[in-house]
């Protein structure tokens, strides 16, 4: 788009400079086609009327009366003839101004169409950097929600992360206490059965029954064998 730009910032210029150029040419050619439309044409018969005139002068006897009125008067048509030569030359400049000035026409129009067809070019390059722009646009603010929903997660993933921390804190502190009320459970069950056989061991020797080592073991020290009992 900036070379286009430039390019057309160029031509802009040479438009202008083309557009100057032609407007002094019209104004060179308005001087010119004023003095070639006067007599020009009359160049011919002035030149074959001062050859009438030096011939009647070189061939006829005149008095010295008439002969200075026809050399005065051959005198006067020479001047004239001379500013129609130049009204002449006029005509041609005025032809090859006609020229030059179609041919800065050309170069003028050739120039303006230039300029259409980059603008139009322009057009569709900003219609698709407009596009581009819109497509970028959205993709960023992808970006932004996807980076928020990633913040987010991240947040959700730290708070779950200190909430199995706690959780396995709390699960080690049941497990702790689960087995520290198992072994109370178990002594306390030990016991309440080592109270039991104490009690039968009692129960026996009011009967005076005799007691085996073993049940002495149980009612004086508390102990049991190597089979729980």
């Amino acid at each position: 788009m900036k070379g286009k730009l430039d390019e057309l910032q160029s031509l802009k210029a040479k438009k202008e400079e083309l557009l100057n150029e032609l407007n002094q040419m019209r104004e060179a050619l308005k001087v010119d086609d004023k003095a070639k439309t006067e007599g020009v044409s009359n160049l011919a018969a002035i030149q074959r009327r001062i050859r009438e005139l030096e011939w009647q002068v070189q061939t006829n006897s005149l008095d010295i009366e008439e002969e200075k009125r026809l050399v005065k008067r051959i005198e006067e048509l020479r001047k004239k003839e001379n500013e129609l030569k130049k009204y002449a030359k006029l005509k041609e400049k005025y032809k090859e101004g006609r020229a030059q000035l179609l041919a800065k026409k050309v170069e003028l129009s050739t120039v303006r169409s230039k300029m259409t067809e980059i603008v139009g070019e322009l057009k569709i390059q900003r219609e698709l950097l407009e596009k581009k722009k819109a497509e970028r646009d959205a993709i960023v603010n992808q970006i932004i929600e996807l980076k928020k929903r990633i913040e987010e997660l991240s947040a959700m993933i730290d708070k779950l992360g200190n909430d199995v921390s706690e959780k396995q804190k709390e699960l080690g502190s049941a497990i702790e206490m689960s087995r520290r009320g198992s072994q109370t459970w178990s002594r306390q069950e030990e016991q309440r059965i080592m109270e039991k056989k104490k009690e039968e061991v009692k129960e026996k020797m009011k009967k005076t029954n005799r007691l085996s080592f073993h049940e002495f073991r149980i009612l004086y020290d508390g102990a049991q064998g190597s089979d729980g009992e």
